[in-house]
């Protein structure tokens, strides 16, 4: 949890929506022309939510598509890679393992997480909105 304001002497309180560490997941898709494409799934993702947020992303795009992906592995399983495998019109361009400051979308994860670490929506619908919101300005920046 992340530093909060209340009077002096006075503990602040936040209350969570979720009482398990991943309630939501997303899936960021940024192209070169700066359309962003986003999904939400529930709970931590497997390669299911992978493959389906990759249907959904190159669902919009006409041609083919570049992935730049760090080593993850939900990216690297082997569902995930027999999906790739059947679409070679999709290019994996893997990121070094390290430094992350090489990854620029850690910047922008870095920033949504830093601003919804006292977020308290009312439900995961709430969550999912300060999502789209954090997400969205990190592409305008």
């Amino acid at each position: 949890m992340g530093r909060t304001w209340d009077p002096k002497g006075k503990r602040p309180i936040v209350q969570r929506v979720e009482k398990e560490r991943r309630g939501v997941s997303t899936v960021v898709g940024f192209t070169m022309t700066e359309k962003l494409y986003r999904r939400h799934f529930p709970k931590s993702m497997k390669s299911k939510q992978v493959i389906e947020a990759l249907k959904h992303i190159h669902g919009y795009l006409l041609a083919g598509c570049a992935l730049i992906w760090d080593g993850a592995s939900i990216h690297t399983r082997a569902k995930t890679q027999g999906y790739l495998d059947e679409h070679p019109e999709i290019v994996v361009e893997p990121l070094p393992p390290y430094p992350p400051e090489l990854n620029p979308e850690e910047y922008c994860h870095g920033n949504v997480k830093q601003r919804l670490k006292n977020a308290t929506p009312d439900n995961l619908g709430g969550v999912m909105r300060h999502l789209d919101r954090r997400i969205a300005h990190c592409a305008s920046v």
